[in-house]
Formats: C-alpha cells, structure tokens, sequence
C-alpha cells in the first residue's frame, strides 16, 4: 500500500532534480558561479515547496488507499503510521534528492555525495532502524523514520555543503 503512494510521490521531485543539475551544469559551464549558487538556493526552496505538497497529498490519499484494502485492524494501523511517517520524511527526501543528484552532482561534488550516501546509510539509517525495531519495539512511524534518518541527515549536510560554496568545482573542457 505504501510503496505505490512513495513512488508516486517521489516522480515529480525526480524531475526537478534532473532539471536543477542540467540548469546548474549548463550555468556552471558558463563560468557563472554567482548564478549557480543562487539557483541551487532556489531549486531547495522549491524542493521544500514540492516536499510540502508531495506531503499534502500523501495525507490526503492515505485514506481512500488504505481503505481500498481489506486488512486487519492491526494492518490497517500499521499503514497509517507508515503513511505519516512518509508524508513527514518526503519533505526531506525531496529537497536531499534535488540537491544530491542535480545541483550538487552538476557542480562536480561527486566524492562528496558518494561519502555521504555510504556513511549516512551505514552509521545512522541501518543501526537506528534496527535498534527502533529490535531493542525498542517502537511503532511502525519510528521505525520507518529511522530507517530513513540518513534522508534527514543528508539534507541539513548537503545544506551546509551548498552554502559553503565547496561543492563549485571548476569544470575543465577540452580546449582548456
């Protein structure tokens, strides 16, 4: 039930990040960093925007889908906290995506996204969701929300990262 929800959500986010790094690369190309800087401020705000909405619409489905359904009680509760916990995470994950694989990936700042996406997976994300669902028996919305924490996390460090100015790295062309 969750999965199909998700993965809707994440379509349009998709785009606007391959969107942002072509923009980013091409204005990169031109030398223009100032431009390119800017632009990656903007493509956040409008991943928070698209985020925020993806959310709203989220919440507003999870009814009629979940209902579809014909689940125990127990299930059924479970879905729901699933459903919140991707609405709230989503937010994250869209503007972590259009940074990560468009503005910061344009500007040439491979090595640091690949550090971030192994460490935060293996040192938060996959320790955390065990310890929630193993040795604290938290609800199904912790669990998943800490599953998903390096979402999170990404997002405030790719942040950093685009306000420090380190991710522009200078592109070499064939002629120089």
């Amino acid at each position: 039930m969750t999965t199909i929800v998700q993965q809707l959500s994440s379509v349009l986010t998709q785009g606007i990040a391959n969107a942002s790094g072509i923009m980013t690369g091409h204005t990169m190309g031109k030398g223009d960093m100032e431009k390119a800087q800017k632009q990656g401020y903007t493509f956040l705000g409008l991943g928070f925007a698209v985020g925020c909405f993806a959310a709203m619409v989220i919440l507003l489905v999870s009814g009629p889908i979940i209902n579809y359904y014909k689940v125990s009680a127990e299930t059924n509760e479970i879905a729901w906290q699933l459903m919140d916990a991707i609405s709230f995470i989503v937010i994250f994950q869209a503007m972590n995506s259009i940074l990560t694989k468009g503005v910061l990936r344009a500007g040439g700042d491979t090595r640091f996204l690949m550090a971030g996406d192994i460490l935060f997976l293996w040192v938060a994300s996959i320790p955390l969701g065990m310890l929630a669902g193993f040795v604290f028996h938290w609800t199904p919305f912790w669990i998943y929300t800490m599953l998903k924490i390096d979402q999170i996390i990404k997002c405030v460090w790719c942040f950093f990262r685009l306000r420090s100015r380190k991710w522009m790295k200078r592109i070499q062309t064939a002629n120089g």
